[in-house]
């Protein structure tokens, strides 16, 4: 036998030991149906017209359904789990996006050929989310942080971007690269911060520690460009 439990959303009518359920953002009744395998439980019908009304549990060995609601600790662990799974889901699509992006950024070469092999992965994945595109690029950031070259590459990458575009992530990775010990990584992060021109972001730029006197020149440029 199977048991359709509704969990109702709206959080009317709650029992004395719950607290107010999370309200949602359409006004109607919204529920949705658990099917649990049990022997115990009798059947309910959702399509049935009263069964929003008048079932939402029952007691346990009977095909007595009561009016009470889910307990809330069972309709919080569902709840749990159906955002656990949704976050499983995000994770492997920024697994699968780091798989397909780094052997094409460890082939980057400081050159317009091997940039433009680049893109067309980078496109690819854009296409469908650039928010696990740049969740990709920061865990890359994170995992080859040892490597020039491909930390460069993710800046010239990101230069084809607004910032607009990047903004829950972009500038999170652009200091990840002005704490970089090389100064190579340093030039192409001022040369991503100059491409945004964005304002905003000069105090990191003017706070920047570099003992390279042709980056300290690059960079004092840059801050005359965008101040104006």
């Amino acid at each position: 036998m199977v048991i359709n439990l509704s969990l109702n959303l709206q959080g009317s009518e709650l029992m004395e030991d719950t607290v107010p359920r999370r309200q949602p953002s359409s006004s109607s009744e919204n529920s949705f149906f658990i099917i649990i395998d049990n022997p115990k439980y009798g059947e309910v019908n959702p399509q049935s017209s009263n069964s929003r009304e008048n079932v939402s549990t029952n007691t346990l060995g009977t095909n007595n359904f009561s009016t009470q609601r889910i307990p809330l600790w069972l309709e919080n662990k569902l709840l749990d789990f159906i955002a656990l799974t949704d976050e499983e889901k995000r994770r492997k699509l920024i697994n699968d996006a780091v798989s397909k992006l780094m052997p094409y950024l460890e082939l980057y070469n400081y050159d317009e050929e091997s940039e433009n092999y680049i893109w067309s992965v980078v496109d690819n994945i854009a296409s469908k989310s650039i928010s696990i595109l740049g969740a990709a690029f920061q865990e890359i950031v994170i995992r080859r942080n040892d490597c020039v070259n491909i930390l460069c590459a993710i800046a010239k990458c990101l230069c084809s971007f607004e910032l607009q575009q990047t903004a829950e992530w972009g500038p999170m990775i652009l200091l990840s690269l002005f704490s970089h010990k090389s100064d190579t990584v340093k030039e192409y992060a001022v040369f991503l911060l100059e491409n945004w021109q964005d304002k905003s972001l000069l105090p990191i730029l003017k706070n920047l520690d570099c003992r390279a006197a042709w980056l300290r020149a690059y960079i004092d440029s840059v801050v005359f460009e965008i101040e104006g």
